[in-house]
């Protein structure tokens, strides 16, 4: 198997195993979730949008293992989507808001997503930090519509680009300590039991533990592409120049002389 081919596939098992862990935390066996909604009806909001996220990123492990990259990459933006609005509402939106969601939600517009984030990471401003800049959330609207950025994508799949590989790699590990971050959030302030909070705590602390290792296989993984690339400039610059040599050659080459 090629290194890169080895090293996604490692990062994608490790995406899983959080997912399953976190997921199996969130499940309503070990998670406390009020058998009488409009008890805690925030809470109860919180809890299915968690789940939600916690599901694309499920759907992203599964396309990723089938090597199916563009609904992979298209899934991103739903799944932080999700974990940001059940933030939101859960912990952020003034009471009434939570209400008319569950009253009308074919009718109820969230604010901006830049909004939402600003809001929840000024009680948490980790959530902000682990999860996307201004650039990479236009990239992955990109992504979800289909526009140029997806498109070129495509491309590097087509011609089996190293550099694609990496970047699918780097974008699967943000997107599993993005929606690991955000779940662990909400079972910190939502959760009841306490072997929940300490059970997700363990479990992200674990995946993060691996982030060094992982920065040095992409600082390994990113040599072995700048080397390929030197080593591909390199040989169209000693064929550019015996192809020069053998026009001049052929151009200073006269058959009969005294013909």
């Amino acid at each position: 198997m090629d290194v890169f081919d080895t090293a996604l596939a490692e990062t994608v098992e490790q995406a899983g195993e959080l997912h399953r862990l976190l997921s199996k935390n969130l499940s309503p066996e070990g998670f406390d979730v009020p058998s009488c909604p409009e008890s805690d009806i925030r809470r109860v909001i919180g809890h299915s949008f968690t789940r939600m996220g916690l599901s694309h990123l499920g759907g992203i492990i599964l396309l990723a293992r089938e090597k199916a990259y563009i609904p992979c990459l298209a899934l991103f933006r739903p799944m932080i989507e999700a974990h940001v609005r059940g933030l939101w509402l859960c912990f952020v939106a003034p009471a009434n808001e939570a209400t008319r969601f569950v009253n009308n939600p074919a009718k109820f517009e969230f604010p901006y997503f830049r909004s939402m984030l600003k809001a929840i990471a000024e009680t948490h401003a980790v959530l902000s930090e682990t999860t996307l800049t201004p650039g990479e959330w236009k990239q992955l609207c990109d992504y979800t519509h289909g526009g140029v950025a997806l498109i070129q994508q495509v491309v590097l799949i087509e011609t089996r680009s190293r550099r694609f590989a990496l970047e699918m790699l780097e974008a699967i590990r943000k997107a599993t300590i993005a929606s690991g971050v955000a779940t662990y959030f909400f079972v910190e302030q939502a959760g009841r039991k306490k072997d929940a909070k300490e059970f997700a705590a363990a479990v992200l602390r674990a995946y993060l533990n691996l982030e060094d290792a992982h920065r040095r296989l992409v600082s390994q993984l990113s040599k072995v592409i700048a080397d390929e690339e030197r080593q591909e400039q390199f040989e169209s610059e000693v064929e550019s120049t015996q192809r020069k040599r053998d026009l001049r050659r052929r151009e200073r080459y006269v058959e009969n002389p005294f013909a």
